[in-house]
């Protein structure tokens, strides 16, 4: 990481996240899922998604397992 966000961290926060929350990351993002698994665990019921087949931006590179993933997401959470 470079930049104004190399020392960021807010990993010590996350379990203050009480909002159901949906993390997904890519196969081949440069957020890695190893990173994003961090999160999930720290996150009290989350739940983690890796999309096989993209990089950064799998709303544009898997549209359609994307759109799924969060409107089903949303309909589990809104019951």
């Amino acid at each position: 990481m470079i930049g104004t966000l190399r020392d960021w961290d807010i990993t010590p926060q996350l379990g203050r996240i009480q909002a159901p929350t949906l993390l997904f990351c890519g196969r081949y993002d440069e957020v890695t899922p190893a990173s994003v698994e961090v999160a999930h665990q720290a996150i009290t019921g989350s739940e983690f998604v890796v999309m096989e087949e993209s990089s950064h931006m799998a709303q544009a590179e898997e549209p359609e397992a994307t759109l799924e993933l969060v409107r089903g997401f949303l309909a589990r959470v809104e019951e």
